[in-house]
């Protein structure tokens, strides 16, 4: 979501207390409350900078990834 498609811009308060359940899945991060994967974020790299992120959430689409969860 960009400008005036997120909610109010504050993204920490929105996602406060939910990162206890984000673990790191190279080349990106997965939200995985009690272990079951609701959503996969897919990083792109421009050298060592971040330059897009996408958020993966539906189902199908999830039980079809190779998720690897790292510790």
């Amino acid at each position: 979501m960009r400008g005036a498609d997120a909610p109010d811009g504050d993204l920490a308060r929105d996602f406060a207390g939910r990162a206890r359940d984000a673990k790191l899945a190279l080349p990106g991060a997965v939200w995985a409350p009690r272990g079951r994967v609701r959503v996969a974020v897919r990083f792109t790299f421009d050298g060592e900078t971040v330059t897009r992120l996408e958020l993966l959430a539906d189902p199908d689409l999830l039980a079809a990834l190779d998720i690897g969860i790292g510790d």
